[in-house]
């Protein structure tokens, strides 16, 4: 009888080793997926800040394009302004009477 018992004993300490080889096995899958999870993000960062120097290097901000405006410049372009106004203006007042 102690035969059996021993195999049973055994049999649950294989099994349980067997679910832990299972559960260990389950671990390295999901430490690989966050491995390239890891790789995508940094690749997705490292296009983000190429972008971001592209964008410094060949896009004005809004401070500079005013600093290196001339004075008629700005004249030009309140004019411009004032007339644009004046037109949408116009359309909106006979869009709104009819």
């Amino acid at each position: 009888m102690r035969k059996k018992k021993t195999g049973w004993l055994i049999c649950l300490v294989q099994n349980k080793e067997s679910n832990m080889a299972k559960s260990n096995n389950k671990d390295a899958l999901a430490i690989v997926g966050i491995q390239k999870d890891i790789e995508y993000l940094k690749a997705g960062q490292n296009r983000i800040e190429a972008t971001i120097i592209d964008i410094q290097e060949h896009y004005l901000t809004k401070e500079d394009f005013v600093s290196q405006m001339t004075p008629i410049q700005r004249f030009v372009y309140g004019l411009i302004a004032l007339v644009l106004t004046a037109v949408f203006g116009a359309g909106i007042t006979l869009v709104l009477k009819k």
